[in-house]
């Protein structure tokens, strides 16, 4: 079974040029997808298009879609949802929910530090220039440091890759010999202007910002506060405590957090031999919707990292309650929901 489940498994707002761009930056590579920057204290994710690089589930925010599948977390349906062209309230719960390497406390990266996290309200007015300031001024500015001085940027430079260049994976070498990848033309900020419903998306295309609409769509860059030391990449805890539970037609399954895991594999077999990947969620819980066709529905799960998986969980098998026997097992509309 361990094989078989192995396999499931723009107006730019600049102001001026002013200011050499020497400074102490300094990018260190942590590993494992993780680069800190010394000077601002903030990790960031070595892929700056992670959510696309990661196949973000559309159903795991508020109000996607997973192809032609309703998701029913509102009333809504997005059906112009890609995960690396989000709006703002997409891009913040994106960043919010994210769990890589064993670290849960992600955030977008900031145009105004001092505005407030992990989002801020502040006027365009007020958020800092990296090419008209000062380099310290700069600080409080996390997304023109990364343009400005950690990649060496000056005003027109453009550092962005398009999904479907055939350079897109290449590396973007930073001022320190660092590689970054997969910097898009625009990324939202975690900074917005409330009043007006507006946020600030940032150009690595040109180095300037502006202020949009929140329901445009930027990609998402992440970040984490301090510094991830000498942390080694941690495969999942082995699964525990799936049980299921049959309410009619709905299988609802939930397990027990796994250290380390940033995704849980569902894994459903009819026969106990033959198992097919059900579903890849990010919570500990899911619903499945029964069908007809057979008798018993076997489970299990793993705990998924990207750093490898755990252990497939004891499986846990279901008979098949609707008229006419026989389990959906995927068959219906299945769904991952938080407990």
């Amino acid at each position: 079974m361990r094989s078989l489940l192995k396999a499931c498994g723009v107006l730019l707002a600049i102001c001026g040029l002013g200011f050499s761009n020497s400074t102490p930056a300094e990018l260190q590579d942590r590993g494992n997808g993780l680069i800190y920057d010394t000077v601002l204290d903030i990790t960031w994710l070595q892929d700056a298009n992670y959510a696309l690089t990661s196949g973000y589930d559309c159903c795991d925010i508020y109000g996607g879609c997973d192809g032609d599948q309703y998701c029913e977390v509102d009333d809504s349906c997005d059906e112009n949802f890609a995960p690396d062209r989000m709006t703002w309230q997409q891009a913040v719960k994106w960043a919010d929910q994210l769990n890589y390497q064993g670290f849960d406390d992600w955030r977008l990266a900031s145009m105004s530090v001092s505005s407030g996290m992990p989002t801020g309200s502040t006027s365009k007015y007020d958020i800092v220039s990296c090419h008209a300031d000062s380099e310290e001024a700069c600080r409080d500015n996390e997304l023109g440091y990364m343009f400005r001085y950690n990649l060496g940027g000056e005003i027109g430079d453009d550092f962005s890759v398009d999904p479907d260049d055939p350079n897109y994976d290449d590396p973007i070498i930073g001022v320190d010999g660092v590689a970054l990848y997969h910097i898009q033309y625009g990324h939202w900020s975690n900074t917005a202007y409330l009043e007006f419903f507006e946020s600030f998306p940032f150009f690595f295309a040109g180095g300037g910002f502006f202020d949009a609409g929140q329901t445009t769509r930027w990609a998402a860059w992440a970040v984490r506060d301090g510094d991830v030391g000498d942390y080694h990449c941690m495969i999942p805890d082995d699964l525990t405590g799936l049980t299921a539970t049959v309410r009619q037609d709905t299988v609802y399954l939930s397990w027990d957090e796994s250290e380390g895991a940033t995704q849980y594999n569902i894994c459903w077999s009819i026969d106990g031999n033959d198992w097919i990947r059900l579903a890849d969620v990010h919570e500990t819980s899911y619903e499945d919707r029964l069908g007809v066709g057979w008798s018993t529905i076997d489970y299990s799960v793993v705990a998924v990292s990207t750093c490898g998986e755990s252990d497939p969980s004891a499986v846990v098998r279901i008979k098949n309650t609707t008229v006419g026997g026989g389990g959906g097992g995927g068959g219906g509309s299945g769904k991952g929901r938080k407990n």
